[in-house]
């Protein structure tokens, strides 16, 4: 455990493990006198030994692991992501000249930890919760994309709000107890708000409310753990465990839950909740803060009086009986009584289907066309007939994107009425032909669902109703992150043959509507 010193240059005091004063930026020469050091030559030849096979496998395995879990598995590009922003914030730390960060530590990992109890004992009921249900058809490289992703999110945000932002707030605010406790406040504050911009993500205005609010009450409770034991490593550790924990749920979904209608009842009881987890945090947080256990950090000399210690004990008695009653609240069954949570989380399951020996082809981004004329006979009967590719054909239609309106449009030839699909933004587009029947299939730049819909080619007409009909009856389908649009072509074993629309996500995961209209996971 690091000891207090005066800076030899500004008099302030600064812990003896640091490299350079917070306040001065002076040197603190005590970080460089030398060591004793293992003079076995032997020892220090198999560790040496050791530590470059370590770095050869690491700088061999990691790019190869990279290049498979960013483009085949999940979390893969949110890994990179957060990885470099991870970086950034380290070298921000750095050139800054706070790196005492990572070095200053006032309580050892273990002892650090246990101070965030809160978030160890929700983490560890929601890995209970979760670990049955992450078994069953565990992919292991998403298991293990997730376990980085989360110590990434953990690295990231403690190193930019709590190593940076808090100490920063601290060192020009000021160091008494008022003015550290108002600098914990407000790196909380900036810590909840900047989950503001999950709204852009697709997550509604109340749930990014819900989450701010939480996320603010959890960053007091993480300032307060990092201000008492001074260890970044701890921090980043309980900040990443609470992630991992509560989404093992959704590792093996190749679609995340959404939600679903939101009810009053439902806002209510969300309220409810979030409220019960950041008074938690809160009450938590006074406790951690509570002079017996700060006054020694803020002046390494000061005494306690027997009326401070009493007033202390008994904040910190009343903050407790705050939480036995929140913890009561908590594991109320008030949820299994809420109007419509049933529905409210949707989690997406896919039937699979198996096909051998199928082609797949994919669509070409331009104008697709629609044909189709009745002829009559000698006899002077009406005939129906398909008959590609002519231009005088009895009614004609061209599905194209237009650039203007930004939107895919449907337009009848002969009448030139035009419709266009509500869908802004149109990555791809296409129109498949089978046996008498016209497949036309979208999706737009959300990348989460694909619009089909299904026309006998007889049901084609001039008339406006027919496409303002065509344009409501489209179907959607919640199909994670589409890279491709296409088809797939397919011969059972009976020789029959069979033409589906196809879809390929990021991942490369493939799916198929079928003759019913039903969509599949092929396996």
């Amino acid at each position: 455990m690091a000891s207090l010193k005066n800076c030899e240059n500004c008099g302030k005091e600064i812990y003896t493990n640091i490299k350079k004063c917070p306040y001065c930026r002076n040197k603190n020469n005590n970080r460089y006198k030398v060591k004793n050091k293992n003079r076995n030559i032997g020892i220090f030849f198999i560790k040496m030994v050791l530590l470059f096979i370590i770095v050869d496998l690491f700088v061999t395995i990691i790019p190869v692991y990279l290049g498979e879990s960013v483009f085949n598995y999940k979390y893969g590009k949110e890994l990179v992501v957060e990885a470099l922003w991870c970086l950034c914030i380290l070298v921000v730390l750095l050139m800054s000249g706070n790196s005492y960060v990572f070095t200053c530590k006032k309580e050892e990992f273990g002892k650090a930890i246990k101070l965030g109890l809160p978030m160890l004992i929700i983490s560890g009921i929601s890995l209970l919760a979760n670990i049955p249900i992450s078994l069953d058809g565990l992919n292991i490289w998403n298991f293990v994309n997730l376990i980085l992703f989360c110590a990434s999110i953990g690295l990231t945000e403690e190193f930019l709000c709590r190593g940076w932002v808090q100490n920063e707030f601290i060192e020009r605010y000021g160091t008494t107890r008022k003015k550290v406790i108002v600098s914990i406040i407000l790196s909380s504050l900036v810590f909840g708000v900047m989950h503001i911009t999950n709204i852009f993500a697709g997550q509604t205005l109340f749930q990014t409310i819900m989450q701010i609010i939480q996320a603010t009450a959890l960053g007091a409770l993480l300032g307060s753990v990092y201000y008492r034991s001074k260890n970044i490593w701890a921090v980043a550790f309980l900040h990443g465990f609470f992630d991992f924990a509560i989404m093992l749920s959704d590792v093996n979904l190749i679609k995340d839950c959404a939600t679903g209608t939101v009810t009053n009842s439902i806002i209510i009881y969300q309220t409810f909740s979030t409220l019960c987890l950041s008074f938690l945090y809160i009450f938590y947080t006074v406790i951690l803060l509570r002079k017996k256990d700060t006054h020694k950090l803020i002046d390494e000399k000061s005494e306690l009086t027997e009326e401070e210690l009493k007033k202390d004990q008994k904040t910190t008695n009343l903050m407790k009986k705050f939480i036995t009653v929140i913890v009561i609240l908590f594991f109320l069954p008030v949820g299994n009584n809420i109007d419509g949570i049933e529905e409210y989380e949707i989690c997406y399951t896919y039937e699979e289907k198996y096909l051998d020996g199928y082609e797949t082809h994919f669509s070409n981004y331009g104008i697709y066309e629609m044909y189709y004329k009745k002829v009559i006979n000698n006899n002077g009967e009406a005939n129906d007939l398909w008959e590609n590719n002519k231009i005088n054909n009895m009614y004609k239609f061209e599905l194209y994107y237009d650039k203007d309106e930004n939107k895919l449009a449907i337009k009848n030839i002969a009448t030139n009425y035009v419709v266009y699909m509500d869908e802004e933004y149109v990555y791809d587009y296409l129109i498949i032909y089978d046996d008498g029947m016209y497949i036309i299939m979208y999706y737009d730049n959300d990348e989460t669902k694909v619009y089909y819909n299904k026309i006998n080619e007889k049901e084609l007409n001039d008339s406006n109703e027919f496409l303002d009909n065509l344009k409501e009856s489209f179907k959607s389908f919640d199909v994670p992150d589409i890279k491709n649009l296409g088809y797939l072509t397919y011969n059972d074993n009976e020789d029959n043959y069979y033409i589906y629309a196809y879809m390929v996500s990021e991942l490369g995961y493939e799916f198929i509507i079928d003759e019913n209209n039903q969509l599949f996971l092929l396996n």
